[in-house]
């Protein structure tokens, strides 16, 4: 605890002497006052022992280093005159005697005072140098990694961003809905898709606040705290079908993740992982996913179309959902090109032993293609159901057991 309070209170020192921090005041006069209150303190004690004769006036250089650190070469300089000359022809050899000095002491002193002030200066704009360029590093990281922006401005903006999530993540502002999937021949509800809702400022879609979280370093946080949400909620969802949580890879591979999985009830979890989230890691990614379907977890592919890696994308996961994305849906029963593509992710499905589920159904013509075209789930407010939350699926549920409906909300 001592050594640490030393050592912090030496560096605070080391950069009082060296000068402000960029963007600080600079000056500090008192410094320059002390400097010159140094001078004349061992002009006079140059007097007090008797003359340069029997003590060598050394002590002029503390100031003359202090004015070299702080005001760097122009300090170290104009003090370095200064020590000379009061070192110089202003003491005598002996006072005693009365002797003077032979000028070419006195210059040869004022000489190594100049040479001392400059080197001073020189090490310190050194240590300034490697102070900025380490800085200068720090900021280049934390902008690419997306932790924090560069400058003063940026960073308030940042920390504005972060204690936002912050917010989220203390249990303020975030529900979850939860959107049917329905099996498109029989129309019975297959299970769910967990979506998050934000009720804070600003208004906003919810895959912005997950962005935002990302780029501020909480993403991770925060999808499982999503997850953590669901999982309080899941239990009162009408029916015994799955439920599927938006996932990114960074997420599902994260250390976080791996803990958590053992206490997830992952026999009635999808986890939809998007193609617009680049994985590093196909392989490491791989084995979390290993661990999660030996326990009775499935995966999906979310978007699927959407991406500039698609079925790249798809084999590497090898999932048992693919979801078709709604891009790809609207106007299908339309637009030959979109249901040739739509038919080609069925297609790919049937070959790796997957199921489709299509997103965003919204007319009777694009639910009837994608029955023909062979797609076997599918999500939307035409028919299907919109996001709704656990209270008003259990009234739906029961307002349809009593009407006679198939088991939808």
């Amino acid at each position: 605890m001592g050594k640490s309070l030393h050592i912090g209170a030496t560096t605070r020192m080391i950069r009082v002497i060296v000068g402000p921090e960029p963007g600080q005041a600079s000056g500090l006069p008192w410094l320059a006052l002390a400097v010159l209150l140094l001078l004349v303190a061992f002009w006079h004690a140059a007097w007090a022992v008797g003359g340069t004769g029997r003590v060598p006036p050394t002590g002029f250089l503390i100031p003359v280093a202090l004015a070299a650190a702080r005001f760097r070469y122009v300090g170290g300089v104009m003090v370095g005159l200064a020590a000379g000359v009061l070192a110089g022809p202003l003491v005598p050899h002996d006072t005693l005697t009365g002797a003077m000095q032979p000028p070419a002491e006195w210059l040869i002193r004022t000489s190594f005072f100049l040479l001392a002030g400059v080197a001073v200066a020189w090490l310190f704009d050194r240590y300034r140098d490697v102070q900025i360029r380490l800085r200068t590093s720090d900021q280049a990281v934390q902008v690419l990694t997306g932790r924090a922006p560069a400058g003063p401005a940026s960073r308030r903006e940042y920390g504005i961003r972060r204690r936002r999530i912050e917010t989220v993540l203390g249990g303020r502002g975030m529900t979850m809905v939860f959107q049917p999937v329905v099996e498109l021949r029989t129309e019975r509800r297959a299970g769910f898709e967990a979506l998050a809702r934000f009720d804070r400022e600003p208004e906003r879609p919810p895959n912005e606040w997950f962005a935002e979280a990302w780029e501020v370093g909480l993403g991770t946080e925060l999808e499982l705290y999503a997850v953590r949400a669901v999982m309080r909620e899941m239990d009162g969802l009408p029916g015994d079908g799955y439920v599927s949580i938006n996932l990114s890879a960074g997420t599902v591979a994260s250390p976080a993740f791996r803990e958590a999985l053992p206490k997830l009830p992952v026999e009635r979890l999808v986890i939809e992982m998007t193609e617009h989230t680049p994985v590093a890691d196909y392989h490491a990614l791989g084995k979390v996913l290993e661990d999660l379907r030996s326990r009775g977890g499935r995966v999906a592919v979310d978007d699927a179309g959407a991406g500039y890696a698609s079925f790249r994308h798809v084999l590497q996961l090898g999932p048992e959902l693919i979801k078709l994305d709604m891009s790809l849906v609207r106007n299908v029963d339309r637009d030959p090109a979109l249901r040739s593509l739509a038919a080609g992710v069925a297609m790919l499905a049937a070959q790796i032993g997957a199921d489709v589920v299509a997103e965003g159904i919204e007319t009777e013509g694009e639910l009837r293609t994608l029955r023909t075209l062979g797609v076997r789930f599918g999500q939307g407010w035409y028919r299907l159901g919109r996001p709704r939350s656990v209270t008003d699926h259990v009234a739906r549920a029961a307002a349809d057991v009593e009407s006679g409906t198939p088991a939808r909300s």
